[in-house]
């Protein structure tokens, strides 16, 4: 009976320790995604300027006040993508994949060659702080002079450049061929499947008429086709998002084509685990409903490198599960601009007036982890606590039915929309009604209703 029992516990510690190290292999083989977005590279930035008057002009600021690291309404400028990439060095350490999502370069060069040269200078620049490879999305100031009368001839030989000046044609043979199509393509490692989209082809200032320009709808349905017969999940990578924009409170791109990706991927919503997009500079998220409120698509809006919206420098880091794409959770890093410029002021003063202190360092902070920040907040919204425990710790924090409650949360509760609203932007006036519209409506019509009803 003694043995028996020694069996016993020797049985139990077995499993207990079993559990122990595969729950830490599940831990460890996360896949992990840095995104950084809209940095709206400016090498012309003047530290001494006025955002008032114009960001290339010395002289504007008041006397004797400089701001090396940049300013509200500027682009991002050297000394802060310097700092970026020392924190890119610290923490992409154990990162998987970088993705690098447009607007790069805040345009509005004189020549093509300058431009070029500002795309390549900023690639060279963040890619010496990412381990692993840096993955290119397209937006919409990589291109030069492209506009509603540019043929697909011109467009191609741009796209053709870019995939060299941010170096893709050395990262992957497959992804490069596909790029030179349309500035699209996909990469799939096991499980999961990136796929890439180039929303510049469809930004609403240019107002094409095809029906699929350069053919990227068909590439994506082929793409989401092969992953349901392969059995693999998708996070879909595009700069601008779909539906409506709490920025504007316009449509985010040309309407005929934010419907049209919508319909694909509620076609394929059992395939399509995630969407990431930028443009608006601004941390927030979209529902894509696509057959009732319980099943749908989460999007998730990515903060801005460039300052030039009001907000605080910004990039995100986030864990997918290798098997099923879902967003297990992410991590948020900021880099406090008004602070940044004060430091060296003070900085300015140590050197000057106490030799041998150490002077300040500007660094970006973790600024939040999602399960920590709202975690609590989505399961007082979720009533099943068998359903809590399934879908956090099994599922991610980041899929569809924790990020409606959430959204559920936003509308009911005003001390998680002060959270929820203080990560949005530094400065940006409160848009809650805006946000909580935009964050469903899939037309302007639904979206002014919803407003009506709301204010």
């Amino acid at each position: 009976m003694i043995e028996h029992g020694n069996s016993s516990v020797k049985r139990l510690l077995f499993l207990h320790m079993f559990l122990v190290v595969l729950l830490s292999l599940v831990a460890v083989r996360a896949y992990t995604v840095t995104f950084i977005a809209d940095p709206h590279y400016d090498p012309l930035y003047k530290e001494d300027s006025n955002p008032n008057e114009s960001c290339r002009t010395g002289g504007g600021a008041a006397p004797n006040i400089t701001y090396p690291y940049g300013q509200y309404r500027c682009g991002a400028v050297d000394k802060a993508l310097d700092v970026l990439v020392n924190a890119l060095r610290q923490t992409t350490k154990t990162s998987n994949i970088s993705f690098m999502i447009g607007d790069v370069i805040l345009g509005k060069h004189t020549t093509r060659e300058e431009h070029d040269q500002a795309i390549e200078a900023l690639y060279n620049k963040v890619c010496s702080g990412v381990a692993g490879p840096l993955y290119p999305v397209l937006g919409n100031t990589e291109f030069y002079g492209i506009g509603q009368s540019s043929t697909n001839e011109e467009i191609l030989s741009q796209i053709k450049k870019l995939a060299e000046l941010t170096g893709l044609e050395n990262i992957s043979s497959t992804a490069y061929k596909q790029f030179l199509k349309g500035g699209y393509y996909s990469i799939r490692d096991g499980r999961l499947k990136f796929l890439v989209l180039n929303t510049g082809l469809y930004n609403a200032l240019q107002k094409r008429t095809e029906d699929d320009p350069l053919g990227q709808l068909a590439f994506v349905r082929a793409e989401l086709e092969d992953c349901r017969k392969s059995k693999c999940r998708v996070a879909i990578i595009q700069h601008i998002p779909l539906m409506m924009s709490t920025y504007t409170g316009a449509y985010t791109m040309q309407q005929r084509y934010s419907d049209a990706l919508r319909h694909l991927y509620c076609e394929y919503y059992d395939v399509v685990a995630n969407i990431h997009a930028a443009e608006d500079h601004r941390d927030e998220f979209k529902l894509i409903y696509c057959q009732d409120n319980n099943s749908g698509i989460p999007l998730f809006m990515l903060p801005a490198i460039s300052p030039n919206r009001y907000n605080n420098p910004g990039y995100r880091q986030v864990e997918l599960s290798p098997k099923t794409g879902n967003l297990m959770d992410y991590v948020q890093y900021y880099l406090d601009l008004g602070l940044a410029n004060i430091k060296t002021r003070t900085e300015n003063v140590y050197t000057r007036h106490r030799t041998g202190h150490n002077a300040p360092t500007v660094n970006y902070s973790l600024e939040y982890r999602f399960s920590d920040e709202y975690g609590p907040s989505i399961m007082r919204h979720l009533d099943d606590q068998k359903l809590i425990v399934a879908t956090m710790k099994t599922e991610g924090w980041g899929t569809y039915v924790p990020m409606r409650a959430l959204y559920i949360a936003l509308q009911n509760d005003p001390g998680v929309w002060s959270v929820f609203h203080s990560h949005m932007s530094s400065l940006c006036y409160d848009k809650k009604i805006s946000f909580i519209c935009a964050a469903r409506a899939i037309t302007i019509e639904s979206y002014k209703s919803c407003l009506a009803k709301l204010q």
